[in-house]
């Protein structure tokens, strides 16, 4: 069985080869698995052809019940969402966990018992990556930073924190530096993301951004 950590890195490195596969471009990656920024939005941020997605890992489909019993969920575990938040997290918002050693995708929501007939059987790695580069899935900027400041604006505070900064440098630019000893500018950081094309990402805390594509 494989741990969350090991799942996370597989993600990244099949997602990286499929995109240059399908020369898809304008394609990035940001872990934030253990930043203060991870109960805010999960695991993993990415942008594949310019379509955003969130997602976050469990290690088998057991352990999917631990996020039902998380507090600070609770809007999107079981409240309803207005319909178009309901539209932009079905399509940009995932939970991956490991399942016969391989990796099953679902959208997030499947775990909200009030919208889970509304979505298929969790999917495979392979048939989400296709989706994602074929536009099937992900959010464009304007839907991703919507969904973004009601996550951020719904979230329970926690105690997790990091300490440290995160650097990021633009080619052209001088680097952009955020204090992440007070906790995760988020909105900061996500309109840097959409704006911009990071070339190299640098982090003193346990957050750390990839860039690949052609």
């Amino acid at each position: 069985m494989k741990y969350e950590n090991l799942l996370i890195g597989d993600f990244i490195y099949s997602l990286g080869y499929a995109s240059c596969q399908m020369k898809v471009i304008n394609n990035k990656v940001d872990l934030l698995q253990q930043t203060p920024a991870d109960s805010t939005v999960g695991d993993l941020i990415g942008r594949i052809g310019g379509m955003n997605f969130i997602m976050e890992f469990k290690r088998n489909r057991q352990l999917l019940k631990s996020e039902t019993k998380k507090a600070f969920k609770d809007f999107l575990l079981k409240d309803n969402l207005s319909s178009e938040l309901l539209v932009v997290s079905a399509k940009s918002h995932f939970i991956a966990f490991g399942e016969n050693m391989e990796l099953s995708v679902s959208p997030y929501l499947y775990l909200n018992p009030k919208y889970s007939t509304n979505f298929p059987e969790p999917f495979s790695q392979d048939v989400f990556f296709k989706m994602l580069i074929g536009q099937k899935v992900g959010a464009d900027k304007d839907e991703i930073r919507t969904y973004l400041t009601f996550l951020e604006k719904n979230t329970k505070p926690t105690n997790t924190s990091s300490s440290g900064v995160l650097v990021n440098y633009l080619e052209g630019r001088k680097p952009l530096v955020i204090d992440m000893s007070d906790g995760f500018g988020l909105d900061k950081k996500i309109e840097m993301e959409i704006e911009e094309q990071p070339k190299i990402n640098i982090s003193k805390s346990k957050g750390m951004g990839f860039s690949f594509g052609m």
